[in-house]
């Protein structure tokens, strides 16, 4: 009986934390329109990278779960559905206009991009992708 009460618990917390992830990732993806991938000149769908915000989010990121997107216009920094919710409490979800990019600076493998938000502050998020060499290429025209 309390093995029964125990995986029911368990099961109902599962469930839950579930719908909270999926349900939060929808809406930290929102921001992102729904394009073909043939609109981009830059994509890697296996990036890994940290925000610069805070002690938490330099030493909290994500290891092979972001995608980098470059258009014309600006680079998205988004991951999947189930963990864009955890993403976005760690600053990993951006869609960042080019023109909003202050510096990007390449250093061995990592390129660490410092741009402005909507209201006006600075904010830095280091990447590693698998060809840094041609983002930095692609931010810096």
């Amino acid at each position: 009986m309390e093995g029964t009460i125990f995986l029911i618990a368990w099961s109902c917390l599962v469930i839950f934390m579930t719908y909270k992830m999926f349900k939060g990732g929808k809406e930290a993806l929102s921001i992102f329109p729904n394009v073909d991938d043939s609109n981009f000149i830059y994509i890697d769908k296996s990036a890994s990278g940290n925000s610069n915000k805070s002690l938490i989010t330099k030493f909290g990121g994500a290891n092979k779960t972001l995608h980098v997107m470059v258009n014309n216009e600006e680079l998205w920094i988004k991951s999947s559905l189930f963990f864009a919710y955890i993403g976005r409490y760690y600053d990993l979800i951006h869609r960042i206009p080019l023109n909003q990019i202050t510096s990007s600076v390449l250093n061995h493998n990592i390129i660490t991009i410092k741009f402005n938000t909507e209201n006006g502050k600075q904010k830095s998020i280091s990447l590693r992708t698998k060809n840094n060499q041609e983002l930095a290429k692609i931010l810096s025209k």
